[in-house]
């Protein structure tokens, strides 16, 4: 069934329209997609209570029909669509009904009106069901929280200890603007892990309390592993794959392209290839005299003689304890395990001492590091990708919840205005280097190991061409030798002849 335009429509004159309406009741038929109009047939008069207009009312006895008694029992949440159309004189009055569901009080909106000579009039202001029906009326929204230190429920808005409960902290006042967006009430619900999935196929912790319904939506950013194919389809481009890469190594090509679109082509792929091989050669200097930067994928950092840690927080163990991934289980293997988890403290301070990689959130890192490294320190500390890749933040909710919608509509708005960057930058922030100022450090072999390598490489291939070119000669001599003994036998020269050094000098 469609989601927009398929509707199910029942006459209430039927006799079995309140079995039909009862099963898709107890099959959950009124949830979204599934959209309704229930049709009653019976004319009603006026009796001064047909100019009702208010967008929604509580249930009182201004509206009075066997449209209402139908629908009073059925579970009509706030994502569903049922109309009601009841014919009064010459119209028909077009309503809509759902029910908040912690109250169970049945709201009804005045969805419009339809004449033979005007149509279908609808007079909501707000098309958008889920932004219509935003005002939930104080229902408790329960937001479930991963929180380690049981002090962070005194410091959730006050921007204090920012390094305990991060990911709790940060996204807290996000989800207040979401509850005061909805007129809603909330309450925690505790867990001290983020959730795995159990032998019996369930999950624990966050994403437990999710998926058992204890919870509506979470309050930490939860994180999901996005299994990364590693075996990617090779497929093979022919004469273009020889035209790109002679362009790549800025030779020609003898392949021309018959198509104006190829010729075009051609032309912008050796134009832009120029340009980019101008812009290094023009950056060579640059990059010569820059810091080194070796070390940036997790591949570099196994290789490292860099030790690791990991801020000791229970998804940091989760991670990397269970990593599947043969770099980040070497990483856990040769590096760290079974004593890597630090504090925070102790982590930083090792980084601060040197030859140390500690995976932390960048702001529980930072917010140390501003504190305690001096100016020129700031300026040694480099930052690169975590070592648990293809996982994000999310914000989650219950399969098939009611509100969400709502949840989606409220936090792109809470994006938009800028609230939720607001709050981020409070937690997230970053050292500024200021003052570069001079240091020594010193240097082992192993840290110029390659560059000895090279020079014996170079002094043993100098030594054996020095050996080659050494023999060639004697065998070239050797050669010549022997041309002249056999060609020229008159040109002997005897052993104790001596030979003039030039020619006499004429002195006239």
């Amino acid at each position: 069934m469609s989601q927009t335009n398929d509707y199910i429509v029942v006459d209430l004159n039927c006799p079995d329209a309140r079995n039909l309406l009862e099963i898709a009741n107890s099959t959950h038929g009124y949830r979204s997609p599934y959209k309704w109009i229930l049709i009653e047939t019976g004319t009603r008069t006026n009796n001064n209570k047909s100019d009702v207009t208010d967008i929604a009312i509580e249930t009182d006895d201004m509206f009075e029909g066997s449209c209402k008694e139908y629908v009073k029992d059925l579970e009509i949440l706030v994502d569903a669509e049922l109309t009601c159309a009841v014919k009064f004189g010459s119209k028909l009055l077009l309503w809509q009904y759902y029910i908040v569901t912690e109250n169970k009080i049945l709201v009804r909106e005045k969805y419009g009106e339809w004449t033979e000579e005007n149509g279908l009039d609808i007079q909501y202001k707000y098309k958008v069901t889920s932004f219509r029906r935003k005002n939930l009326r104080h229902t408790t929204i329960r937001i479930v929280c991963v929180i380690d230190d049981n002090d962070t429920y005194n410091h959730l808005d006050d921007f204090r200890f920012p390094m305990v409960d991060m990911l709790t902290k940060a996204q807290f006042g996000i989800m207040m603007s979401l509850i005061y967006y909805m007129n809603s009430s909330w309450t925690i619900v505790h867990t001290g892990h983020f959730g795995v999935k159990t032998e019996t196929g369930r999950w624990s912790g966050l994403s437990g309390a999710l998926e058992q319904k204890r919870a509506d939506i979470t309050g930490s950013s939860i994180h999901i592993e996005n299994p990364q194919n590693e075996d990617k389809d090779k497929v093979e481009f022919g004469n273009i794959l020889l035209l790109v890469s002679a362009a790549l190594c800025q030779q020609g090509c003898d392949i021309v392209p018959s198509g104006v679109p190829g010729r075009i082509l051609t032309l912008l792929v050796f134009t832009s290839l120029m340009f980019l091989y101008v812009a290094y050669s023009a950056n060579i200097v640059v990059l010569l005299q820059s810091t080194s930067e070796s070390i940036k994928t997790k591949e570099d950092l196994l290789k490292s003689r860099l030790k690791v840690g990991a801020h000791n927080i229970s998804y940091n163990r989760y991670w990397l304890i269970n990593a599947t991934h043969p770099v980040y289980k070497a990483i856990y293997k040769e590096k760290m395990a079974p004593n890597g988890f630090y504090n925070l403290s102790e982590g930083i301070n090792k980084v601060r001492q040197g030859l140390f990689a500690f995976h932390v959130e960048n702001g529980a890192g930072y917010y140390y590091i501003l504190k305690t490294f001096h100016e020129h320190e700031k300026c040694e500390c480099t930052e690169m990708t975590g070592v648990i890749e293809g996982i994000f933040g999310y914000i989650s909710c219950q399969n098939e919840t009611q509100y969400y919608e709502m949840f989606m509509i409220g936090l792109l708005k809470i994006g938009e205005g800028g609230i939720e960057k607001r709050f981020l930058k409070r937690f997230y922030r970053n050292t500024k280097c200021t003052h570069v100022a001079a240091s020594f450090t010193s240097v082992g072999i192993i840290d110029f190991y390659p560059a000895i390598l090279v020079y014996f490489c170079g002094v043993a291939c100098a030594f054996l061409v020095f050996i080659l070119e050494h023999i060639l000669h004697k065998y070239s001599r050797k050669y010549r030798s022997k041309e002249v003994n056999i060609f020229s036998p008159s040109h002997k020269i005897k052993k104790n002849m001596t030979l003039p050094l030039r020619a006499p000098i004429n002195p006239y």
